[in-house]
């Protein structure tokens, strides 16, 4: 994304520019008696066909179902269906000069006036529409036309722009009712639901953004677009001409061209780079950066459990701050900083949480199942599948551990919630995709299922019957005993008289025959699951947003899925030639993308501080990174393993309402970002940035030449992003410092840059 669009977010906070939509009702009856309808309510029986048409005005009108649920505006340039949480799904949305009429992922955004809007879906619960619409021609009922288009900018509305819906940590991990992220056009993946036990909807496809290359459009009226307004003028006001992006099979890029381009490369590669290692990556000359990642992918592993281990030998208590003060040492220290690097953009789509009550005193059980990660960032997708699965703390933080087989007397059945969780959230998502991640529709132009509730049901059941490994054999349940505590490391045993041995249809239609034992259901359902074709652009999608750019082009993430469904010798889910091919592809490497509107995307803040903390070698005391509880909204908002819920900090389908919603962004990790935490963020690295343990010995040396230095800081943790008018503004700040104060001139260099629009936005 460009930083002009990053600037108009951060310096306009508080604001929406609404140019809304208003709505008749059902158009067969707006078509016979449009004209000054105010309000309308009309009950619906579940089943029936709703068409709802009208026009845009200047003016924020909204369409409600019950709870409150609300529509509010909609994108111009294509189509949206309503809100999840209201009573149509499967809506279809055409304005007209839109793209095809294709169903995608509501939005909140702009819509300039004179669009004719035309809404249709099916109602699927009983429920009441809520319709509002202004006056209209009553001359002419057939064919209604556009309000006059008036010939000023319209009047734009301000009203303050809600802070980004941040989950609510629960007593379980699952946090489904109280998180709902918007999701976006194009997403191939999950969306969290709005009910415990939803069956998934057609709420997920692919639109195309500015630079795609669309269908050819559905046919449409002939009224005149109004005159660009203001919200649409200031996002495409920014925007240059696109080159091409790479299509096909694009060779990758192996060789750094210059310091910059290193920089950027291990920006995306690390948790942050050197000035030694940038200058040392481009010394390698021709095929550096492959030459680089082979070596990665087998330098000495730094894993967190020996650093808790140690910690309990010397007699003292091992807390769960032990894990935090592990995975930062690992993160600074470790000598395998992709394989770092990679593990926590896995942790973010394999999520569990210590805010979960059965993980919030399990130090052991957190650096464990990270060390999982670690261990398999480079392996095989299908391994890391089974892995995940069977590890105690995924199964105590969706409810696999002790997950009995079911009981139909009783009215018992076993638990979904890693049966959904592992479908649509860890592998194939809602709804069936391309190898693009475009999203397949069936006949009726909908979204396809990947799966509904039955199926939920069955693989619930395929996976009953597993617990805790013990020392002193198998126990099923949670009481105590020889090898709890170790036990917590090791992979679930299963326990065969607490396995379901019914029938069951699975993924794809399936069937597990009736009395099989729970390591053979288990076998096969994840084989299903791991070969069904979503897996590639589904979690390649995910990785690239991770490492490189929030709105990857459908040809980037064609092409990292082809690696993952063929790593070249014919191995499935090879996450090692995954990764290299995210790292080297064009798309991540070539240097003229990075002015871009769509390019880039903002840095997380445990990134943001990981930067900081490696670039001046922070010293470990006592051989230890006291870092904790960075979650706090008056702190970073976002602490490795303290996600709020299984969704992540952020859903990687979130978009920002205003001018990158306006540029058809994507935005995951503006997610956490407001007013709020955007302040509390800048005063917390105001203060990491004058630790005394960071080693500022050379840029002490330059800092008697503030261009020098900002020049210096530009290339180590903006990989020559900043631009000519951010240098000029710090070097004059810093110049105004007293000059024998070298420190302080470092220290405030350094937060300036890192709060930088031009830093934020990792290009």
């Amino acid at each position: 994304m460009s930083t002009a669009l990053f600037r108009n977010v951060i310096t306009r906070t508080g604001l929406i520019l609404f140019c809304s939509i208003t709505y008749s009702i059902p158009i067969a009856e707006a078509q016979s008696h449009p004209a000054r309808v105010s309000s309308r309510r009309l009950q619906l029986k579940s089943g029936t066909e709703v068409t709802v048409g009208g026009y845009a005005t200047h003016r924020p009108y909204r369409i409600a179902g019950p709870r409150g649920s609300v529509f509010k505006t909609f994108r111009v340039s294509n189509t949206y269906p309503v809100r999840r949480t209201s009573t149509l799904t499967k809506v279809l949305i055409c304005i007209e000069g839109c793209t095809p009429l294709t169903p995608t992922s509501q939005m909140v955004t702009h819509l300039r006036g004179g669009k004719r809007v035309i809404i249709k879906g099916v109602l699927q619960d009983q429920g009441l529409l809520y319709a509002k619409t202004i006056q209209e021609d009553p001359s002419t009922p057939s064919t209604p036309t556009p309000r006059a288009t008036p010939t000023t900018t319209p009047t734009l509305r301000a009203t303050s722009t809600p802070s980004p819906r941040t989950p609510t940590a629960t007593a379980t991990p699952r946090g489904s009712s109280t998180r709902t992220p918007t999701p976006r056009p194009g997403t191939p993946t999950a969306t969290p639901r709005s009910t415990p036990t939803a069956t998934p909807r057609a709420t997920n496809t692919a639109t195309p953004r500015p630079s795609t290359p669309t269908a050819t459009p559905a046919a449409t009226s002939t009224n005149t677009p109004n005159p660009t307004s203001t919200a649409t003028a200031v996002a495409t006001a920014t925007r240059t001409p696109t080159p091409t992006r790479p299509t096909g099979d694009a060779p990758l890029v192996r060789t750094a061209v210059n310091a910059q381009d290193a920089s950027r490369f291990l920006h995306q590669a690390t948790f942050g780079p050197t000035k030694a290692q940038i200058e040392a990556l481009f010394a390698r000359g021709q095929n550096g950066l492959e030459s680089w990642i082979n070596e990665q992918l087998n330098a000495p592993k730094c894993n967190h459990l020996p650093r808790l281990d140690a910690k309990q030998s010397q007699g003292g208590p091992v807390y769960v701050n032990e894990t935090m003060e592990a995975w930062w040492y690992c993160a600074i220290r470790g000598q395998d900083e992709l394989r770092q690097r990679v593990a926590f953009a896995l942790s973010q789509i394999f999520v569990v949480s210590n805010t979960s009550s059965a993980l919030d005193i399990q130090p052991f059980s957190l650096s464990s199942y990270y060390d999982l990660l670690v261990d398999n960032a480079f392996s095989n997708y299908r391994t890391l599948l089974e892995r995940v699965t069977l590890h105690p703390t995924m199964g105590l933080y969706l409810s696999m551990l002790n997950n009995p087989k079911e009981d139909p007397a009783n009215n018992r059945f076993p638990d979904e919630n890693y049966a959904r969780e592992v479908m649509q959230l860890f592998s194939i998502g809602l709804v069936q995709l391309n190898t693009d991640g475009s999203v397949k529709l069936d006949s009726r132009g909908l979204p396809i299922p990947t799966y509904n509730q039955p199926v939920i049901q069955d693989v619930a059941k395929a996976l009953t019957g597993w617990t805790i490994n013990r020392n002193g054999g198998v126990q099923w349940g949670f009481g105590g005993g020889d090898g709890i505590e170790p036990g917590r490391r090791r992979p679930m045993v299963p326990v065969q008289s607490q396995h379901s041995v019914s029938q069951k249809t699975i993924l794809n239609g399936v069937v597990l025959p009736a009395g099989r034992s729970a390591e053979q259901d288990l076998k096969d359902t994840l084989d299903t699951i791991f070969n069904h074709p979503n897996v590639g652009p589904f979690i390649s999608r995910q990785l690239i947003q991770r490492l490189v750019l929030s709105n990857p082009s459908p040809d980037y993430i064609q092409r990292v899925a082809a690696v993952f469904n063929n790593n070249g010798q014919g191995v499935r889910g090879d996450l090692a030639a995954v990764v290299k091919a995210i790292l080297l592809d064009p798309e991540a490497r070539l240097a003229s993308y990075t002015n871009q509107f769509w390019y880039g995307h903002l840095r997380e803040p445990v990134i943001v501080l990981s930067n900081i903390l490696r670039a001046f070698s922070m010293a470990a005391e006592n051989g230890r990174y006291d870092i904790w509880n960075l979650e706090s909204p008056y702190e970073l908002n976002q602490n490795p393993l303290r996600a709020p819920s299984v969704f992540n900090f952020f859903s990687p389908n979130y978009v920002l309402p205003g001018p990158l919603a306006e540029a058809g962004l994507y935005a995951p990790e503006f997610q956490i970002t407001n007013a709020t935490t955007s302040v509390a963020r800048v005063n917390s690295l105001s203060g990491w940035s004058s630790n005394s343990r960071l080693n500022y010995t050379f840029e002490e040396g330059i800092a008697g030449n503030p261009t020098q230095l900002v020049d210096h800081l530009n290339l180590v943790l903006a990989s020559g992003s900043l631009s000519t008018e951010t240098k000029q503004s710090i070097s004059s700040a810093i110049a105004t410092m007293d000059a024998n104060n070298r420190r302080a001139r470092v220290t405030r260099a350094v937060l300036l840059v890192v709060s930088s629009p031009d830093y934020m936005v990792q290009k």
